[in-house]
């Protein structure tokens, strides 16, 4: 690592590679996602191992979108063979898997999508096995582990596992045309959350070089050409100085003082064509607004995760400290010397764009000063988990940090959440008539409730379709009493959306339309690798699906 940093302290401007260079066979298999995540959200995806049970449909969708990308292993729990109904519906089994482990078989036909993927499979159910400690390499190793299609006392122990663990776990549940995946995640540091614009450009606190810059702009002497084509930057910065001289130094705060500024630089506008002069009119907002750090990363800031580094803290906690650090000695975060498009001449814009890159290989440099004098004096600290990549992305997208710390499963079901008041606001809506979010979430929830006491989905034995939605119903009653007496439906009964929802998971029977288990495969695998990328963010909660009207919907309980 000492010797990572040094190479970031004595980084030359970074040069583009050349064009005549062809990409690799890797890059080109992969060139699509690589653009989404880039070669370190694709070295993470390759490192990771998911842990997955038991082998459904929808199970082996959400294993083709990550065996497709090249997701580094996976194993498969199942203690069940294929049977007739499982040919049906999932298209990862061949007649001849009948009767053989459904585990081995998905695997092994899932596998031959990327042959760089390490497939295993094991015959047995993944929560006993976690509950038995069979396999303790699993906390080790494992990336994130998947639920698809538990009961609801599986769910809630699997659940406690990950969360003692600090693992990430998603549990999907589908039925007929409907589907939940439920993110649980105790804490998570991302780093690349993707913004929309890294555009940072000092305007109203110009470096030093950046200053010097914008002076050596004689706007007087220059001819029509030469004038037409100064940067808008240097227009906004050379106004807002003169401003900032008869102002005592403040910005402008109030509008007139916002139509003072553009009254100065429309006043150096020539003529019409002078589309610079424009640009800088568009800047004044963003340059009226200080150059601050960010509340959200000074919340960071203040976590005792940060006071507080041990050799058990996470990389991104050692980095967010040193950004404190960084921060309390420059006032700003690192620049990451992102310059937009605007008019100008080639000499200008390339000069412009040199000094911004410049000062932020110079924060770049700075920060691992930082970084490396605290790992010398914290030698319990593994520097090996710091790589000179992971710095430098680090250092980039310093604005845009985000922490997540999630809810547990057993926090959303033992207390009170606003499920309740979501039902009771449906139940005195006369407009309201189809099952909403909270309808379906509530029926999925019974029908693993009731699958938990009968091992099998209801509505899956014809003759007692019926039954079955009144004990749905009943079951839904008594969870809902459960969570307080004042929550009872008792006088005016469940709404109607609701016993509807339930009808509809009645009727379904516990099928798994191939349609459906592709399109919650996919939302599960696309979530699945922000969480092992750390990259964009992640969902918040559950997430519902409704086939029957095609809409999603996040619901936070």
């Amino acid at each position: 690592m000492a010797e990572n940093l040094t190479a970031l302290e004595d980084l030359a401007p970074v040069i583009s590679v050349s064009s005549r260079d062809r990409p690799d066979a890797k890059t080109q298999r992969y060139d699509r996602q690589l653009r989404l995540w880039a070669s370190s959200g694709q070295a993470s995806l390759e490192r990771a191992s998911i842990f997955i049970g038991p082998a459904t449909a929808t199970s082996a969708q959400i294993l083709k979108n990550l065996v497709l990308p090249g997701v580094g292993s996976f194993t498969l729990f199942d203690s069940q063979s294929v049977t007739e109904p499982d040919l049906g519906h999932n298209f990862f089994l061949e007649e001849t898997s009948l009767g053989k482990n459904r585990a081995e078989e998905v695997s092994r036909l899932v596998a031959e999508l990327n042959p760089d993927v390490s497939p295993n499979a094991i015959s047995a159910e993944l929560v006993n096995h976690l509950k038995l400690g069979l396999d303790q390499i699993i906390f080790q190793s494992a990336s994130l582990l998947i639920g698809v299609g538990l009961e609801e006392n599986a769910e809630a122990e699997l659940a406690e596992i990950c969360w003692a663990h600090n693992l990430p776990l998603i549990l999907v549940q589908t039925c007929g045309f409907v589907g939940s995946i439920r993110v649980q995640v105790k804490e998570l540091g991302l780093v690349e959350t993707h913004p929309d614009s890294f555009v940072d450009l000092r305007l109203d606190c110009p470096f030093p070089a950046l200053l010097g810059f914008v002076r050596s702009f004689d706007f007087q002497s220059m001819d029509s050409h030469e004038h037409t084509h100064i940067p808008a930057v240097v227009i906004i910065i050379h106004f807002l100085e003169l401003f900032k001289s008869t102002h005592g130094g403040k910005l402008p705060h109030t509008s007139a003082e916002r139509a003072e500024l553009k009254k100065m630089i429309m006043a150096e506008k020539r003529n019409a064509d002078e589309d610079n002069f424009d640009e800088a009119v568009g800047m004044i907002w963003k340059a009226c607004k200080p150059t601050v750090v960010p509340n959200s990363i000074q919340a960071l800031f203040l976590e005792s995760s940060c006071a507080t580094i041990s050799p058990a803290s996470t990389p991104f906690w050692i980095l967010v400290r040193t950004l404190r650090e960084f921060v309390q000695t420059h006032d700003h975060l690192p620049l990451t010397g992102a310059l937009p498009d605007m008019k100008a001449d080639t000499t200008s814009y390339v000069t412009l764009q040199t000094i911004y890159r410049q000062k932020a290989q110079e924060d770049l440099q700075a920060f691992a000063v930082i970084l490396r004098e605290f790992l010398n004096l914290n030698q319990s600290l593994n520097p090996d988990a710091l790589s000179e990549q992971a710095v430098q992305t680090f250092v980039k997208h310093a604005g845009f940090l985000k922490l997540i710390r999630g809810r547990s499963l057993a926090q959303e079901r033992a207390g009170p959440n606003g499920l309740i008041s979501l039902l009771k606001a449906e139940a005195g809506t006369e407009s309201s008539t189809e099952p909403t979010p909270a309808c379906w979430y509530t029926a999925l929830r019974a029908a693993a409730r009731f699958r938990q006491l009968h091992h099998r989905y209801p509505g899956s034995i014809a003759t007692d379709s019926m039954t079955d939605k009144v004990q749905l119903e009943g079951l839904v009653a008594d969870f809902i009493t459960s969570l307080g007496p004042t929550n009872s439906f008792a006088d005016e009964g469940l709404p109607k959306p609701l016993t509807d929802a339930l009808g509809e998971i009645t009727r379904a029977g516990g099928s798994e339309l191939p349609q459906i288990a592709a399109l919650v495969g996919g939302i599960v695998a696309q979530e699945s690798i922000k969480l092992i990328s750390h990259q964009y963010i992640p969902l918040d909660g559950t997430c519902i699906f409704d086939g029957i009207k095609s809409t999603s919907s996040i619901l936070n309980l």
